[in-house]
């Protein structure tokens, strides 16, 4: 029916058939490792071209854009590291300055789990990091065929 006209049964109603996109999964490229790497190093230098130094400009291959991102990555977490264990020195002290007994009630910042988990698990990732930085050399002269970045 048209705009306006009366339905006078269910029977004329039509719904069109659904149209579903097509999943990630569903694509052709999903199961061809070269296009899904490409994808990935495309998006890797759009997303994360900021952190990439202008001296390291201009960039001969994507491995390199992946050991500036990977040393990035190193850098930022030990700063991190940093910054908890900082935090709860500082609330150490202020704590000790303010709250009778807090020393004997508090445990100290070197020996707070959530300072140790922090840096074991950034002990973990530089390590993993360092792991990959070291098999990417041996990939240093190729490039991966990739939409073309400010890269």
């Amino acid at each position: 029916k048209t705009f306006g006209q009366t339905i006078t049964s269910p029977s004329e109603i039509t719904v069109p058939p659904k149209s579903w996109p097509i999943m990630p999964w569903q694509e052709e490229s999903y199961n061809n490792i070269e296009s899904v790497v490409n994808h990935q190093m495309h998006v890797l230098s759009r997303e994360l071209e900021h952190l990439i130094e202008p001296k390291d400009l201009p960039l001969t291959t994507n491995v390199k854009v992946i050991t500036i991102l990977l040393k990035k990555m190193i850098s930022l977490e030990q700063s991190y590291v940093v910054k908890v264990r900082k935090s709860k020195l500082r609330d150490d002290t202020r704590g000790s300055q303010i709250i009778p007994n807090y020393k004997e009630a508090h445990v100290h910042a070197m020996n707070d789990p959530v300072v140790k988990m922090a840096e074991a698990s950034t002990n973990e990732l530089v390590t993993k990091c360092k792991e990959l930085i070291s098999s990417l050399d041996s990939y240093e002269g190729i490039t991966l065929n990739t939409p073309q970045s400010k890269l």
